[in-house]
């Protein structure tokens, strides 16, 4: 993985093109078996809000988890995604928007048989820095390591992926 040479752009218009690579990182991260790609990064936002976009292959999804210091919004771009926000269970298809604020559980898991596509929000900004570090660990990771860096970014993992 090459070294990232985050802008330092504050707060003054900027067009983030839509190829992939728009923050100096080419290659997806690979977390939880999903592809991340960093597009906007807090740097570029004054601080303020980053965005991914994630590629979920069919079952696929992070572990059930709960984030401590970040709110987030998922616009689905392509495919279906089950979502369970809290007590919520949320179908969301392409198009649609998912709302999952700070401080309450949450998951997804493409329900899909085609990878599903969602861009995601982040306020504020710093989760791209955990998945610098997640993607940077020897596959499989360490547990410990990379439980170390739950709690050093805030984020409680409380089950695994929901299954299909």
């Amino acid at each position: 993985m090459s070294p990232i040479n985050w802008p330092n752009i504050t707060r003054r218009p900027e067009l983030v093109k839509s190829d992939y690579g728009t923050t100096g990182h080419e290659d997806p991260l690979r977390i939880f078996g999903q592809e991340i790609y960093l597009k906007v990064i807090g740097p570029q936002t004054g601080g303020l809000w980053s965005m991914i976009e994630q590629v979920t292959p069919p079952g696929g999804g992070p572990p059930f988890h709960r984030h401590s210091r970040e709110d987030e919004g998922f616009r689905i771009m392509e495919g279906k995604f089950l979502f369970v926000v809290g007590e919520e269970k949320i179908e969301a298809d392409t198009g649609d928007f998912v709302w999952a604020p700070r401080d309450i559980p949450h998951t997804l898991v493409n329900v899909g048989s085609t990878p599903a596509r969602a861009l995601v929000v982040m306020s504020p900004p710093g989760m791209e820095d955990f998945f610098l570090k997640v993607a940077a660990l020897p596959a499989p990771p360490d547990l410990a390591a990379i439980g170390q860096l739950f709690v050093d970014f805030g984020i409680e993992l409380l089950g695994p992926p929901l299954t299909v």
